[in-house]
């Protein structure tokens, strides 16, 4: 190796910037450990292996003890910006190929019996949500987890014996690869699980690995999780006759096979000659588990929930005027998702845990913060920040103290405390791969480490670049910031690609990744890595060819035409085949945030893409079935029972209930028939009232709407029979985690998972996560007593605060274009790189609003500051350039909503010309690009979506006088409405709409047309005072007596509304016009004769006004905001689009009422919200116009009559809030023609 610069004790080596890290890193573990044999000739070099660990998993779920594997440690101990959640990968590859389950266990399932998930695959694990207490507070899982740690190992139980034996057992003998007493440091999970996969299939290019294993190992928990490298590795079956079988019941691994040798420690000779190779891999931890290996911790160490519930008790015991002082009188620290449990900030809790961790990287205390900035003259950042660090402190203080009362100590201040005592117990040698953005604590360990004489080992930094930067860095590999900041970044124009808008980025990436491929084949470079990608029809950049067709996922070809292999081709991982090797290109995120977007645009495109990140957990069907479950229990709200009663799972459980069912005693005699319609036919009528009413509570409901309220009462004793008992009492976390397991357990009981099927893996996932945190809460029992007690919707609270961060991996198995965070990067070894959002802001990242810790603020105190990280990702930049084949950066002129956006930095640092030529291509619009990439997989003979026909055969005897008016707008509209009968629901208001504010208004005005004593009035307080009375009376009927206070708004409104109606109604009197009460609301039918056949009209008059001298005078009450007047609604570009009026005019004539012949006038009656404009605004049309308006009628009833209901109309300015927008296609591009292919399908 070159660039040596330390000595036995200590080195740093240069890796160079011509290869990727791991690679390097291996050939590092390679040269320094491994025997050298000569390579036989005859045995060709194995490729790159394929990339089976998919990513997703995060930092904190991987601890394999200390046996072998990847342990990862808590806290961003490395500098800062790694994830740590809670994903398992699912790497499908190595357990469809395992010899124990391959073709065996995988379709038997998984099954939740009794609140527990049942694996009832070869593992036989059980993860549970059914979380027991025992007689000591603590708590278990019923028939529990695995007790057996599967370690890989010599079978002693020390952690010298981990690691993958193959071959000889004698440690340090011939041809044995022996890593046992190494500990490799990545800077995340996902580097060493890639880093194995290398060390394996450099083991077998040398002969040393032999036999049908694995090659992903990755040890996690000490459970199978699904996972069977631990199981090849173990000390009883690593190397023997897997064949027969391995099963693992109640935590014990039980043998089935015959092991020959006894012990199963050694591999024999397998003939070949000579004692064969071997790889004890050695043991890989990332940066955050590095203090624990450095320094022996001790016992009772509180991090994650255990130490956030004693700083809120901590919070709770201060009181809120304490907690105003910290969040500032702005609010500056926000409360997170504004949740309060005990009374107290969740977000100002977590706030303080985090401040405590961002100084502990700066071997800083809280307390101390004060002090440090006097000396040192720094800013503490604006006005009140000196009295909320006071108040930090103390907290901090308190929050110690009340640790140690209970035998605990926080993880970060005992790591302080053995930094300062310089007691490292690390023996053995260190390897750090890329471990170049160090803050103070682990630069500090790792220098004591290196400095210490007593240790015995070597410890030798690998860093990713070239010698020749060697001031960039120190002695253990750490960055130098002030070097990196004065850097040029490498990036030349051809690598540069504009978008107008973000949205634009996932079929800019799709586009590239034809390029990129295209430029790895012509660098004569491409393995099967890229060949599909460049050849595929859609990302070719040719356009959709014409004789393909997608099937089951696949391309087939329906020709015998040579365009190369499809997505359905995939070769395997050897290299051989000519298919699509996915891993050759990596689609890099600089903000994670993309990752859906651009994942669904290449999926639109044919190309399969995978999240390394997976999907939040918190968006799973059981994690937002138990939120709403929680602001369900927190206020018997009406939206958040319709949520719950929606949720597909709910529904599920619902309907799976019979009459002896514990939780159903409620449902009385109440039919199974008629159980079974009450989620098809009850939520919708339920929603209409909803609507009308905007309940609060379910109680409400059932108290004041007839048989719609018995039916919520039957749906709210299930709901009710689910929850714990006492919602709304107080108690432990522990009791509640036990309540809420059986209550989870409840619902998922008796539903059978397969493992690994896309559609259970992620729910089996997420119910092994949730019931981990409740067995976590249930061992914090005894620590919590004494601290304060909670309700049932604060403990789903914490839950679910737990379960913020996980997630959900992606499957492995399919080959797939990865998709991973920018900070992922520098330890991946595709050869092509496409790199989105490369804007300011985002790369280099920077942090600038924090109440305690702004930029100046961290500066001075030599925290991660934005100065810092611009230098890293200088490095990071140009590391990534000059390591992989081909880079395209991608760059977005604006956000989605059309805002300006800022070209990165890093695009910026170079020379003076460059820097110009840039800027002014960044911001130049319009400019041409190459061949646009359609986001359709090619030649799809069926399409997704179509435009329903009109059935025919439903025939239309009757209309409504608005009928007319909505066949005029659209004829589809028409017939999907008045038709078949469709009408827009929604579950969710929380205001009145503008029909319902209508409506009540008419019902106010409707009572003051029937009350003779007031209707002829002409006192304008009187009726002003009168309306104002019905108001309350309506609103109290309707509404209840509490209201949400949006309501409460919209009932003044309409008030205010109402008291500038009553001086016009007065005028009206003195006018000589009087309010004939027979005639409120008048409702009357007519039969129109159109070409011989008869069409019933309907319509309702809101009140007939009658004169003397004038006659009669139709009224439309009008409470929409704009106060038109009829002429501007009626008729538009000299056509009749509305015939309400007019048609009004025909229905009294028809039934002759009395006064007709004096006279007959129609008009609104408008209560708009410039009241100014509140009057009577009465229609204009002489005779001729209304023939005209009767000759529209007639054609309307031909065509209603002939089912004229296509196409739908054209929008032309128009926008429909009507609910039927997605049925219609009106945000479809392409409109018209979809509408064509719509009717052409039979």
């Amino acid at each position: 190796m070159r660039g040596y610069t330390g000595g036995m004790e200590s080195e740093r080596i240069f890796l160079g910037w011509d290869r990727p890290a791991l690679s390097a890193a291996v050939e590092f573990l390679y040269e320094r450990y491994a025997p050298h044999p000569p390579h036989p000739p005859h045995l060709p070099r194995s490729p790159r292996p394929r990339k089976l660990a998919c990513g997703g998993e995060r930092d904190d779920d991987l601890r394999a003890g200390s046996g072998a594997g990847l342990e990862v440690g808590s806290d961003a101990i490395g500098g800062g910006e790694v994830a740590n959640g809670g994903l398992d990968g699912r790497l499908g590859d190595d357990v469809a190929g395992h010899p124990v389950i391959g073709g065996h266990g995988l379709d038997e399932g998984v099954r939740i019996s009794n609140g527990e998930l049942d694996d009832q695959c070869a593992a036989g694990q059980r993860a549970g949500l059914e979380v027991e207490s025992d007689a000591t507070g603590g708590g278990e899982v019923s028939n529990g987890e695995l007790e057996e740690d599967l370690r890989a190992g010599s079978g002693s139980g020390s952690g010298s014996g981990a690691g993958l034996e193959v071959g000889s057992d004698e440690q340090g003998g011939d041809g044995v690869w022996d890593m046992r007493d190494v500990v490799v440091v990545v800077p995340v999970a996902r580097a060493g699980r890639r880093l194995l996969e290398l060390l394996v299939q450099k083991s077998e290019e040398r002969g040393g690995c032999k036999g049908n294993m694995p090659r992903s190992i990755a040890a996690t928990n000490g459970e199978l999780n699904g996972r069977l490298s631990d199981v090849a590795r173990h000390p009883l079956t690593a190397g023997q006759g897997l064949d027969e079988g391995v099963s693992v019941s109640n935590g014990e691994l039980d043998d089935e096979c015959a092991v020959s040798q006894g012990s199963g420690l050694e591999d024999e000779d397998d003939g070949t000659g000579g004692g064969g190779g071997g790889l004890f891999p050695p043991r890989i931890v990332t940066v955050g588990q590095l203090p624990e290996l450095f320094y022996e911790p001790k016992a009772g160490v509180a991090d994650g929930l255990r130490s956030r519930l004693v700083r809120l008790s901590v919070l709770q015991e201060k009181g809120q005027r304490f907690v105003e002082v910290l969040k500032g009188r702005g609010g500056e620290v926000k409360d997170g998702d504004e949740m309060r449990i005990g009374g107290a900030d969740w977000g100002v809790v977590q706030q303080l845990e985090k401040l405590s961790v961002d100084l502990a990287g700066g071997l800083l205390r809280v307390e101390q913060v004060l002090e440090r900035c006097d000396e040192l003259g720094i800013d503490l950042g604006g006005e009140g920040a000196a009295a909320r660090w006071q108040a930090a402190g103390i907290l901090e203080e308190m929050y110690h103290e009340r640790l140690a009362e209970v035998g605990l100590v926080d993880r970060q201040r005992e790591r302080l405390e053995l930094i300062a005592a310089c007691g490292s117990a690390y023996q053995g040698d260190l390897v750090l791969v890329g471990i170049a953005d160090q803050n103070q604590m682990l630069n500090t360990m790792l220098h004591q480490v290196s400095a210490d004489e007593n240790r015995e080992g070597r410890l030798s930094a690998l860093v990713h670049c070239d010698e020749a930067h060697a001031e960039g860095f120190d002695e253990v590999g750490g960055l130098v910031s002030h070097y990196w900041a004065d850097q040029e970044v490498v990036i030349g124009d051809e690598m540069l690609r504009f978008v107008e808008r973000e949205n634009e980025t996932g079929g800019e990436v799709v586009r590239l990744l034809a390029e990129v491929g295209q430029s790895l084949k012509s660098n004569g470079k491409l393995d099967s890595g890229s060949s599909d990608i460049e050849e595929h029809p859609v990302t070719s950049g040719h356009g959709l060819e014409e004789n393909v067709y997608v099937s089951n996922g696949g391309l087939d070809e329906k020709c015998a035409a040579s365009q190369g292999p499809g997505l359905g081709d995939v070769d395997d991982a050897t290299g051989g085949g000519g298919g699509l090797g996915f891993d050759a290109v990596t689609v890099g995120l600089c903000d994670e945030g993309m990752a859906g977007e651009v994942e669904r645009a290449m999926g639109l495109a044919g190309v399969k893409g995978r999240y390394a990140g997976g999907k939040a957990m918190m968006w799973s069907g059981p994690v937002v079935l138990l939120g709403m479950l929680g602001r369900y229990a927190d206020g018997k709200r009406w939206e958040d029972f319709a949520a719950v009663m929606r949720h597909v799972d709910m529904e599920i459980y619902v309907q799976g209930l019979d009459g002896d069912h514990e939780s159903n005693q409620e449902l009385g005699e109440v039919s199974r028939e008629r159980m079974n319609g009450v989620l098809d036919g009850h939520l919708w009528r339920l929603d209409r009232y909803a609507m009308r009413c905007v309940p609060m509570s379910v109680e409400e409901v059932v108290r004041e709407h007839g048989d719609e309220g018995g039916m919520v009462g039957v749906l709210k004793g299930i709901l009710e029979g689910l929850l714990p008992g006492d919602v709304g009492g107080k108690q432990g976390v522990g009791e509640w985690a036990v309540e809420i397991g059986k209550m989870m357990g409840r619902v998922y009981e008796g539903r059978e998972l397969k493992r690994y099927d896309r559609v259970d893996e992620p729910m089996y996932q997420c119910l092994k996560g949730l019931g981990g945190v409740l067995r976590e809460m249930v061992g914090l029992g005894e620590d919590w007593e004494g601290m304060g007690e909670v309700s049932f919707s604060e403990a789903v609270v914490l839950v679910l605060g737990e379960l913020k961060e996980a997630g959900v991996s992606p499957l492995g198995g399919e080959r797939a274009v990865e998709l991973m965070g920018v900070l992922d990067l520098q330890m991946d070894d595709a050869r092509g790189l496409v790199l989105c959002g490369f804007n300011e802001g985002r790369l280099p990242a920077s942090r600038n609003a924090d109440a305690f810790l702004p930029d100046g603020l961290r500066k001075g105190l030599g925290l991660m500051d934005n100065g810092r990280r611009y230098a890293r990702d200088v490095m990071l930049v140009n590391a990534l350039i000059r390591s992989r084949e081909v880079v395209r950066f991608v760059s977005a002129r604006k956000s989605r909503e059309g805002d300006p956006l800022m070209p990165s930095r890093l695009m910026l640092a170079c020379g003076d010309e460059g820097i110009v030529r840039r800027v002014m291509g960044f911001y130049e619009e319009g400019k041409k690009r190459g061949d646009e990439v359609g986001l359709l997989k090619a030649g799809k003979t069926a399409h997704d979506f179509l435009i329903a026909k009109p059935w025919d055969g439903k025939t239309v005897e009757k209309m409504r006088v608005t009928g007319f008016r909505d066949y005029l707008a659209c004829p589809y509209r028409f017939y999907l409405k008045h038709v078949e009968g469709l009408e827009r629901m929604d579950d969710e208001v929380v205001e009145l709409d503008g029909a319902g504010f209508g409506l009540l208004g008419h019902q106010v005005l409707e009572l003051f047309g029937r009350e003779v004593g007031i209707r002829d009035s002409a006192n304008a307080v009187e009726v002003m005072g009168y309306l104002s009375d019905r108001l309350d009376e309506v609103v109290k009927a309707w509404y209840g007596k509490r209201m949400r206070a949006t309501l409460r708004v919209q009932v003044a409104q309409l008030r205010e509304r109402l008291n500038w109606f009553a001086g016009e109604q007065a005028k009206r009197v003195m006018q000589g016009w009087r309010i004939c009460g027979d005639w409120v609301e008048w409702k009357h039918e007519m039969k129109v004769d159109v070409d011989g056949e008869a069409m019933r009209i309907v319509g309702k008059i809101d009140r007939i006004d009658v004169h003397e001298t004038h006659g009669l005078c139709l009224i439309d009450y009008k409470t929409g905001d704009g106060g038109r007047k009829p002429e501007e609604t009626h008729r538009r570009g000299g056509e009749w689009v509305d015939l309400q009026l007019p048609l009004y005019m025909d229905l009294v004539r028809d039934a002759r009422l009395s006064g007709l012949e004096k006279g007959l006038s129609v008009g609104y009656m408008n209560l708009p919200r410039k009241l100014e404009e509140t009057g009577f605004k009465a229609a204009v049309w002489d005779e001729q116009m209304l023939a005209s308006a009767r000759d529209v009628r007639d054609e309307v009833i031909r065509k209603v009559r002939g089912q004229v209901f296509w196409p739908p109309a054209e929008r032309q300015g128009v926008r429909y809030e009507d609910g039927f927008e997605r049925l219609c296609g009106d945000k479809v591009f392409d409109r018209e023609e979809l509408i064509e292919r719509s009717w052409e399908v039979k």
